[in-house]
């Protein structure tokens, strides 16, 4: 069910930002957006946490890790944002990142599990 208006959703409507990412034409306003966004940022944030960890098992240096888990993140969802003009946040696949830490290279590159 869509949502009612209330006063920041009036006064978004029509700005240059709504034009630029089509918010009002695609059915959406403000306030859903920013809820969309948190969730989106709490999601992102789960993954910077977890991902590190997942792949440091391997041997790589922890801190390269979060910092290319990052980049590519940021990278990515940028490129989504302002060149494809989509709302998505692009993160790295943990279950595949799993796969190549645990099943794949295994502990310390041990094949161990």
């Amino acid at each position: 069910a869509k949502r009612a208006d209330n006063k920041i959703d009036t006064w978004f409507k029509g700005s240059r930002v709504d034009k630029y990412f089509k918010v009002t034409e695609r059915g959406s306003n403000f306030t859903t957006e920013f809820i969309a966004g948190c969730t989106t940022f709490l999601t992102a944030c789960y993954i910077m946490a977890v991902n590190p960890n997942i792949l440091s098992v391997t041997g790589l240096n922890y801190e390269g890790l979060v910092f290319a888990t990052a980049m590519s993140s940021c990278v990515a969802t940028l490129i989504m944002g302002l060149w494809a003009n989509l709302p998505f946040g692009l993160w790295p696949g943990m279950g595949m990142n799993a796969y190549f830490a645990y099943t794949i290279v295994g502990f310390k590159g041990t094949l161990t599990p």
